[in-house]
């Protein structure tokens, strides 16, 4: 995903344009189906997602904890 793109996303707002171009090398983007099971409870996933835009449903046990759109908040995140 390229550095613009980036710049628009909160969640990585307030980064150096080294750090948003060390992110733009780590990143890809890919489009996901609707109702797409992403990861499974207790795995330990090697991404990192960001949801650019729609929205995701977080569930444990079979019980829905949140559906949002924002799943993580730029206050908790650190890059690079």
């Amino acid at each position: 995903m390229k550095a613009e793109r980036l710049r628009k996303i909160p969640l990585f707002e307030g980064l150096t344009d080294h750090q948003y171009e060390r992110l733009e090398r780590w990143t890809d983007e890919i489009d996901v189906p609707t109702s797409k099971h992403l990861v499974n409870q207790g795995a330990y996933p090697h991404e990192f997602m960001v949801i650019e835009s729609g929205t995701a449903e977080v569930t444990t046990t079979a019980r829905t904890l949140r559906t949002s759109a924002r799943v993580i908040s730029s206050a908790r995140w650190r890059c690079c």
